[in-house]
């Protein structure tokens, strides 16, 4: 009998399906589309990001404002206007800006004073940058005591033509007029057009400019004005004539080094040049330009003027809502995560607002003792009286800055004690006191007054500052340590293994076998222990 299952076929594969042309057309585009909207969404992050991090500076100010004065509006809500949140923080802010008021009133016109001096110090000249209004015939100051030779013009009307005049005011007083250059800014320009420059201006009043085809020795050359979008870029070059106190100061040096060949057995070079070789010149106009810089920031800052004004305004409204905000905020979280969000959120703004305040406090005391040394100084050395004040505020302000605030200190005082004619001794007795005191700060006053508030490792709060100075400049720096703390708390409490103590079998060297206990191959069929 024949089997009927053994001529059966074995059942044929099915096609692969076919992709039509309209459903690859579909995805295609549904894929472009979506890689178009992703990038779309990530070109307007990135724009949203860097217009919030352009104005964040006013809203950090005030939060760090409202940190540090939060104790003090609470404790005048409880014990002075009887629960009363507005009038509290009304109350202390009316004496707070009536204090700042007096000693801007007092201080400010002085440390202007001296910062233009000490920009007069490193450049033979400042420059002030005058423009046309409506009235050609008539020029208005829009830019004072700046060091560097460029400077950008903005808030400008595209489409009209504006002429500018620079005016090299020397130690004197004395102004020198560069030539006139026009420029018409408009939204399409590249600030690559050609400048103009068509006369001398005679008069600080800006009269009608006086043709000349010379340039006064003492005046601005080569002034060029590039158009932008509502805005011009202005550079020049520095006159032809004219010393600094810094190249007065090394040739009193290359003097003192020429007549002194040997100290003792060790033998002096016989200039600044021959000590620095190649490097000098690059070395003393990244100091100029460093200092002169500074100075300028503190001497005129329009940007910096209208940032004070808003962040008080701004601190008194998260001061008076802060409890709301917070409340509200907790809502938008589940119910598992609520607790421990409220319990890191007031962690972190207790390490912020006891760093804040203890900084502060240490930056006033240093500020206050570096200015009370100089002025003893000062009776052996008195020219360093006229930089007194604005050492001292320099430095409470750089001492906030780790590390770098301490080596910035004492280079501008030894340099203040140089320009003032204090010679090498008074620059060493100036800076080795404030380096003392430095340290006499950082080692015995800051632990017991700000105590351990930040307890990262010295390695990760220097890394942390780098960081912070290189993505968000000055802010980056002043806050780049409490940050890098509350990081560290944050991780603390999600992770308790990580703060407790290291143990000391971990921290013992790995203990590695003697000869004697290596166990030879053939240990195992010998009836013989090897020897422990």
């Amino acid at each position: 009998m024949m089997n009927n299952f053994s001529s059966t076929e074995p059942p044929a594969r099915s096609a692969p399906p076919t992709v039509r042309p309209d459903d690859a057309f579909r995805h295609g585009f549904y894929f472009a589309l979506g890689t178009a909207a992703i990038l779309l969404l990530l070109f307007l992050g990135w724009k949203v990001l860097d217009a919030v991090l352009a104005i964040a500076a006013p809203f950090i100010g005030a939060v760090i404002l409202s940190l540090m004065l939060e104790p003090l509006v609470r404790w005048v809500q409880v014990r002075v206007t009887g629960g009363h949140r507005m009038r509290a923080v009304g109350g202390v802010f009316v004496v707070f800006l009536a204090i700042l008021a007096v000693v801007i009133a007092f201080a400010g016109p002085a440390l202007v004073a001296q910062s233009q001096r000490l920009i007069r110090f490193f450049t033979p000249v400042t420059y002030t940058i005058t423009r046309s209004t409506t009235d050609k015939d008539r020029f208005v100051t829009v830019a004072d005591g700046i060091a560097d030779t460029a400077f950008t013009i903005k808030n400008l009307v595209n489409g009209q033509e504006y002429q500018f005049i620079v005016y090299a005011v020397n130690a004197d007083g004395a102004k020198f007029a560069s030539p006139v250059a026009a420029s018409k800014p408009r939204a399409d320009a590249d600030m690559a057009d050609p400048p103009t420059a068509v006369s001398i201006q005679n008069d600080a009043k800006n009269s009608t400019p006086i043709t000349n085809i010379t340039i006064p020795p003492g005046s601005p050359q080569s002034l060029s004005a590039r158009p932008g979008d509502g805005s011009t870029r202005l550079m020049w070059q520095p006159p032809a004539e004219g010393r600094s106190g810094f190249d007065l100061l090394r040739d009193n040096i290359d003097k003192w080094l020429a007549s002194h060949r040997k100290i003792g057995p060790v033998a002096l070079p016989r200039d600044l040049n021959a000590v620095t070789a190649q490097y000098s010149d690059q070395v003393s106009q990244s100091l100029q330009l460093s200092a002169s810089r500074l100075t300028t920031f503190v001497a005129s800052s329009l940007g910096g003027l209208i940032n004070a004004i808003l962040i008080p305004i701004i601190a008194i409204f998260i001061l008076a809502d802060i409890d709301k905000l917070r409340a509200r905020t907790y809502m938008l979280l589940p119910d598992g995560v609520r607790k421990f969000a409220q319990t890191t959120v007031r962690d972190i703004e207790d390490v912020f607002g006891r760093y804040l305040r203890g900084l502060f406090t240490i930056c006033s005391m240093y500020g206050g003792s570096c200015m009370a040394y100089l002025l003893v100084v000062s009776f052996w050395f008195p020219g360093i009286r006229g930089y007194v004040l604005l050492l001292g505020v320099l430095s409470g302000i750089l001492y906030s800055v780790p590390y770098i605030g301490a080596i910035s200190t004492v280079a501008l005082t030894a340099i203040a004690a140089l320009s003032t004619g204090g010679g090498p001794a008074g620059a060493l007795i100036a800076a080795g006191g404030v380096l003392f005191l430095n340290q006499f700060f950082d080692y015995v006053v800051m632990p017991k007054v700000v105590g351990e508030t930040s307890g990262i490792h010295p390695l990760m709060a220097m890394f942390a500052l780098f960081l912070g100075g290189h993505l968000f400049g000055l802010w980056g720096l002043l806050l780049a340590v409490p940050i890098a703390a509350s990081v560290q708390g944050v991780l603390f409490r999600l992770y308790p293994q990580l703060a407790a103590p290291t143990p000391i079998a971990l921290l013992l060297p790995e203990r590695r076998p003697a000869e004697e206990d290596v166990v030879p191959p053939d240990a195992g069929t010998s009836d013989v222990k090897p020897k422990r």
